[in-house]
């Protein structure tokens, strides 16, 4: 009886709720209601259901997780790395398992937004735009399906700051001991915590003073201590074997996301400017996702223009905003991880600019911008709509066109089971020859070994086991010549050899650039562009016809002309 009673009360105070204040309050809730629930599924497409296969990077981390010890994997988190390995012993290393913890934490993102957003902001509006960026930005909802840890990482900086603020706003020891734990694990799950950590602890420490809780206070002094304990022990043991010269180079050749001097490029100081522009700009990352059919591509890049400079006027807006209102708390937990970022930057520590590594900026960015227009306000306007339905919404329904069946920021999909099993196919289910070499650029190497080796399931399969026993994988990462190359070196001592290629530069070149002395015997493409498959034998060229030998004469043949002879 009592469940009966309690069950009518419960649905009644929801309704109440729901219904309660004006109108466009209540749109302002249906609406963050809505794009939850639509981040939920952008989240869970590719997950739950259409399960995207791995691809180079994540079939690459999940054979070195599984073959090599935790410490060897350097710049991937010892906590994440573990996690997942332990996951992936239990249950197999397939797709799903490898990106459950990265999943779980982009829907615990996703869900602690509106939390934040209540403690951060006082207009529904700006609390409505931090939803919808959180819960809509395509970085985050691809890296919740992937086996990174930049989902993770994005997570903990949201708890972090929550935590923080529900502390110092409610003076709850749960809140404080939660805080201090999560901090205490927050770097072996994500390196780049320790931007979050000064002001984290700063905030908790003038809370529990202010509120002359001088037991609290100790244990944030302890929690602080024992957190740098952690981190002292990863950089001994784990990040001092890093080359940081050789890998500041690297990373800021390949993806100019460190200063390299060089003739023709800007000074130190607008090149800092202009990453650190697209830093705090990253809550419109979509825009680099546009596409239409109706609009050029020129006035496509106006509009993206347009966008980027909205969030830089917003990420303005909202710093003078909290300096002008004294927000020295939301200050240090928003500002100073975004400042941090940009000095180890500085010192050759950590990328910056709009990277995948920088995804956790994006809770201090998209905060900053939402304080660019808050106000004290006591009911909800409709012009409260008008940030969220511009900068987020309509863009996206306007625009959007694949609605995350793929990945495509800083990642990509591959759909690489399917092309296995054409493969298999062409090389035929029934094959019992000798076993026969199969050539690979890059992108197509990894996830082979992965799928053939390593996923529960597909290396049990008909497909699996027949791969694993008549192929012979050569991995070549260099060029499409050079990948052409070791086809000819080994059809010398073979009739036919294999090609598998990703959709990537050699794949076009191979696509388009065919030799003319090797013969595609078999031959498929699966995707729209994500995989080719060859079988390959070298061209043979017919030999001319030998000429017939002219008709011997015969004299005895009537109106036999003699040779020579001619007609008058």
């Amino acid at each position: 009886m009592q469940v009966l009673e309690w069950k009518p009360a419960v649905w009644r105070s929801v309704r109440v709720g729901a219904l309660a204040g004006t109108s466009s309050e209540r749109v302002v809730r249906t609406l963050s209601a809505v794009v939850l629930v639509l981040g939920f599924w952008l989240r869970a497409r590719g997950f739950l259901f259409s399960t995207l296969s791995l691809w180079l990077d994540e079939a690459t981390w999940a054979i070195r997780m599984m073959d090599k010890p935790l410490v060897d994997n350097l710049i991937r988190p010892l906590g994440f790395m573990a996690v997942s390995k332990w996951l992936s012993l239990a249950f197999g290393p397939s797709e799903t398992v490898l990106r459950l913890l990265p999943w779980t934490a982009g829907i615990a993102t996703l869900f602690m937004a509106p939390a934040l957003a209540r403690l951060l902001f006082r207009s529904p509006g700006a609390r409505l735009l931090f939803v919808c960026v959180i819960a809509l930005h395509p970085a985050a909802v691809d890296l919740s399906k992937e086996f990174k840890p930049y989902s993770v990482s994005i997570a903990l900086h949201m708890g972090l700051v929550l935590l923080a603020l529900r502390y110092a706003t409610e003076g709850k020891l749960r809140d404080l001991v939660l805080g201090l734990a999560l901090a205490l694990v927050a770097v072996l799950f994500a390196q780049d915590a320790l931007f979050a950590y000064p002001g984290f602890f700063i905030v908790l420490a003038v809370a529990a003073l202010r509120m002359r809780r001088f037991r609290h206070l100790a244990a944030v002094v302890l929690g602080g201590a024992l957190t740098l304990g952690v981190v002292g022990a990863l950089y001994v043991y784990v990040w001092s074997d890093m080359n940081q010269p050789k890998e500041t180079k690297y990373w800021g050749k390949k993806y100019d996301v460190f200063y390299l001097p060089a003739k023709g490029t800007p000074d130190r100081i607008d090149w800092t400017a202009s990453r650190y522009a697209e830093l705090v700009t990253i809550p419109g990352t979509r825009r680099n996702l546009w596409a239409s059919h109706r609009y050029s591509e020129e006035r496509l890049a106006e509009l993206r223009s347009l966008d980027a400079l909205a969030w830089l006027v917003l990420h303005v807006a909202g710093l003078l905003f909290l300096i002008r209102g004294r927000r020295l708390r939301e200050g240090l937990l928003l500002f100073l991880p975004l400042a941090l970022t940009t000095g180890f930057n500085a010192l050759g520590y950590w990328p910056l600019g709009e990277f995948r590594a920088n995804l956790f900026a994006l809770v201090y960015a998209a905060g900053i911008a939402c304080f660019g227009m808050d106000r004290d306000a006591r009911e909800t306007r409709w012009q409260d709509l008008l940030p969220a339905l511009v900068l987020v919404l309509f863009p996206l329904f306007f625009f959007e066109r694949v609605w995350h069946g793929t990945k495509q920021m800083h990642t990509t999909s591959n759909e690489f089971p399917k092309a296995l099993t054409k493969l298999a196919r062409l090389q035929g289910l029934a094959y019992a020859g000798p076993r026969e070499k199969l050539v690979t650029d890059l992108w197509s190497c990894s996830p082979f070994r992965y799928y053939t080796r390593y996923h529960p399931t597909f290396r049990e399969s008909a497909v699996g086991t027949k791969l694993r026993d008549n192929l012979t994988i050569v991995c070549r990462n260099k060029s499409a010549k050079d990948i052409l190359s070791t086809v000819r070196r080994e059809l010398r001592t073979s009739p036919r050899v294999w090609l598998l290629a990703t959709g990537n530069k050699v794949m076009n070149e191979l696509d388009h650039a065919w030799p003319d002395d090797l013969d595609k015997v078999a031959f498929a493409r699966i995707g729209k562009d994500d995989h080719l498959v060859a079988g390959i034998t070298t061209k043979t060229v017919a030999p001319l016809p030998e000429p017939e030998p002219a008709p011997a004469p015969n004299p005895d043949a009537e109106g036999d002309t003699q040779p020579g002879d001619g007609e008058n």
